[in-house]
């Protein structure tokens, strides 16, 4: 399932069905679990249960109280005890790196929505709107064991798929431009498989990207501070520890010749100006282009002017990637830029479908 799929449905689901998030490492488990907490308006609680032990899932002895009653009870954790009081959103993760008395709690947590026992021999139960999110790394790459059936089958179950797209809208604000549009027209650098590089390889993933970002712009070496000139000493070498040589080469390479890229801007406002450098680009480079121009679309509304250069430039584009800019374009939900870009690209787009079928016969 991909990650806006995912955010979508499960604040829909009931508050006490569990969910169990599976896939590697870097793919943004931890970031689902706080969009899914803040779309629903609650907390999140992370509880890393691989480096819990039995008391700090289940409590631990209440010596005072026990002074008091005569009866021996449990005191519990301060997780779990606001999500008793509260609504909010309990993250386990990690979980199948847990230990058997940790998931024995889980399994408790999930199955009953409830763990320990107070002084009246009660167990302590979760508020009715409190939710719980767990995630693993599963894989033959990870020292960790799958759930048991039993566990398994309490949760629904979800296996992300993180996509190029799901990062890209994600990293809206959050990550710098320059790296954004180096992700954009480079996906192969969004993730490596590490099943598929030596043992021990440093390899790029969606959440890493964010700590380079972060990196970089507190050393003062923000891409898009330097974009179109030779990086900074030291950019390459913070790069290369988070992301790996190959990456970081690629990085650094297309920051460098970032002023020879062409910008949704320019195509929009100085089209006579850029439209033979746009008819040089490459193929994969238009494809991008038509991603940045659908984020455009969807958060600004064109002028007509900038809706007549749209239309200019669609009319360079081969049929294949007219129909795609369209198919980006018609997915904005902005109907007034639906509206001035179908007046000057909808019949050149039917008559490239019609053409595509007869070719087809």
């Amino acid at each position: 399932m991909d990650m806006a799929t995912f955010t979508h449905i499960a604040p829909l689901l009931p508050a006490d069905q569990a969910v169990l998030m599976r896939g590697p490492t870097g793919i943004g488990k931890s970031a689902m679990a706080k969009a899914i907490a803040e779309k629903l308006g609650i907390p999140m609680i992370d509880v890393r249960t691989a480096v819990m032990d039995e008391g700090t899932m289940g409590g631990i002895p209440n010596l005072e109280a026990i002074k008091e009653t005569g009866v021996a009870h449990n005191a519990m954790y301060g997780w779990f005890v606001r999500g008793c009081k509260e609504p909010v959103l309990i993250f386990l993760d990690e979980i199948n790196r847990a230990m058997l008395p940790v998931l024995q709690g889980a399994f408790q947590l999930v199955l009953d929505r409830e763990m320990g026992n107070g002084p009246d021999g009660m167990p302590y139960k979760l508020h009715p709107e409190t939710r719980i999110l767990a995630a693993g790394n599963f894989g033959a790459e990870y020292e960790s064991e799958d759930l048991d059936p039993a566990m398994q089958r309490r949760f629904m179950v979800v296996d992300l798929k993180p996509s190029t797209e799901d990062w890209l809208e994600w990293s809206k604000g959050k990550i710098d431009e320059v790296i954004r549009e180096f992700i954009r027209n480079h996906p192969v650098h969004l993730r490596v498989d590490p099943a598929t590089v030596e043992p021990g390889t440093i390899c790029p993933n969606p959440a890493v990207w964010d700590r380079v970002s972060k990196c970089l712009t507190h050393a003062g070496m923000a891409p898009s501070v330097w974009a179109g000139g030779d990086a900074p000493r030291g950019a390459y070498s913070i790069a290369m520890g988070l992301v790996g040589p190959e990456a970081s080469i690629a990085l650094v390479d297309f920051a460098k010749n970032f002023e020879t890229n062409i910008s949704v801007e320019d195509i929009l406002d100085r089209w006579e100006d850029v439209s033979e450098k746009v008819g040089a680009m490459a193929t994969d480079r238009r494809f991008a282009l038509a991603d940045s121009m659908k984020e455009w679309v969807t958060e600004n509304t064109l002028t007509l002017a900038q809706a007549a250069n749209l239309g200019a430039w669609a009319e360079t584009l081969g049929g294949e990637e007219l129909v795609n800019l369209w198919t980006k374009i018609s997915q904005c939900g902005n109907l007034d830029n639906i509206k001035a870009i179908h007046g000057h690209i909808g019949k050149a787009v039917v008559a490239s479908v019609q053409k595509a079928r007869a070719a087809g016969k």
